[in-house]
């Protein structure tokens, strides 16, 4: 019965300690802040392997690649410089960078051969800035929100070739080149926690309108081994361009230091 006074005494002294503790935490306003996704590096360390679902193929990928192409969710590096404790200018970049090789070979029934070899390469690049207001809630929880500028740059290219026994079917060997721009503007609205003094952990939702402007080229060559006179080349080009409005929800995490 003593051991279980003592015990509880324990427990009530250390819930206690750790409330003082978080309710002590200071709101001190810093002038800088850096601050990174940390849910971005995540997902991109756990798809790398998961990318194609073909068995035999080589990839090599940044730690910045994301499986998302689109500019909604990456900005994984982020600065913010606080004129006061309730309004500051923010920035961020990120980008996806892919260079991907894999080889698919199918067997028909009469045991003939034909392969498959692809290639891609992805240069995805993406910035915003805008203006953040904080409404402090508590020394622990903050809600913030503004207005964001965003704009981004996309390049693909793959390169795909197939190899057919006799060379029927003309062996087509396939180039196709994409160039993008994206620009908008949205308000977004996020949650902070302090877990220090100069450590928060915080997540956000935004809603962007998004005008996006892409161009196409794509060039196709069909070469017969065994009907070299049939050989031809075609080429197309399209260009797009279109608005749109994208939500997004908050499921990314950012970790901050504030100096």
């Amino acid at each position: 019965m003593k051991k279980l006074k003592w015990i509880l005494v324990g427990l009530f002294l250390s819930v206690n300690i750790y409330n003082y503790a978080q309710d002590s935490l200071s709101v001190r306003s810093y002038k800088h802040e850096i601050g990174f996704d940390a849910t971005f590096i995540l997902k991109s360390v756990m798809t790398i392997n998961n990318y194609y679902p073909y068995s035999n193929y080589d990839t090599t990928v940044s730690i910045l690649y994301y499986y998302n192409y689109s500019t909604l969710n990456n900005y994984i590096l982020s600065y913010k410089y606080n004129f006061n404790d309730k309004i500051g200018m923010r920035i961020g970049y990120g980008q996806s960078i892919a260079n991907t090789n894999y080889e698919k070979t199918s067997i028909s029934s009469s045991n003939t051969v034909s392969t498959t070899n692809q290639k891609l390469q992805r240069y995805n690049f993406y910035t915003r800035a805008g203006i953040q207001i904080n409404k402090i809630l508590n020394k622990k929880w903050c809600i913030y929100y503004g207005t964001d500028l965003i704009g981004a740059y996309k390049y693909s290219k793959t390169k795909t070739k197939n190899v057919y026994p006799y060379g029927y079917g003309g062996n087509p060997t396939t180039e196709t080149k994409t160039q993008g721009i994206d620009f908008g503007l949205g308000p977004f609205l996020g949650l902070k926690l302090n877990i220090s003094e100069r450590i928060f952990l915080s997540t956000e939702t935004s809603l962007y309108g998004i005008y996006s402007i892409n161009d196409t080229d794509s060039n196709t060559d069909y070469i017969s081994t065994s009907s070299p006179s049939y050989n031809s080349h075609s080429s197309s080009s399209i260009n797009t361009s279109g608005f749109n409005v994208n939500l997004n929800v908050p499921i990314n995490i950012f970790l901050t230091i504030k100096f």
